[in-house]
């Protein structure tokens, strides 16, 4: 089933059965095979390539890159390291998350519920409290 006009389709790894866009599980409905996420339109830009599909606005996109002298230099090539500290709670999660909490209100949730014992929570917590929706987290 394909989606209508999210920007992306749910296709299965193994079978590449196209999945309903609403589906809750990570596993194709068809083979049991992992789900992947294929965007409708090609991106040049690797930084966050959701920017032109749902905006974000705590501002995960975008996080500095550093090169990283010693070892460009070691291997003669060009290497970065992405500055995720940068992001709204300080850890890597919150675009993940971001992408999460959007997808539960899409599906019509009336709350957030996880377990975690760090910035998974944080992060979480953080996005769940700017689209006002409550957030229980369980350590």
């Amino acid at each position: 089933m394909k989606s209508s006009n999210s920007g992306y389709t749910v296709r299965c790894i193994i079978c590449d059965t196209v999945n309903d866009e609403r589906i809750t599980s990570t596993y194709c409905t068809n083979c049991g095979g992992v789900l992947t996420v294929d965007y409708k339109e090609a991106r040049e830009e690797i930084q966050y390539p959701l920017k032109n599909i749902i905006p974000d606005p705590l501002k995960t996109d975008y996080t500095s890159l550093k090169r990283l002298e010693r070892l460009s230099d070691i291997y003669e090539a060009d290497l970065y390291a992405k500055l995720e500290l940068e992001n709204p709670t300080g850890c890597f999660k919150d675009r993940g998350s971001y992408v999460e909490v959007l997808k539960a209100i899409e599906l019509g949730a009336d709350a957030i519920c996880l377990a975690s014992t760090g910035n998974m929570a944080a992060s979480v917590a953080a996005y769940a409290c700017y689209f006002k929706i409550p957030c229980f987290v369980f350590v």
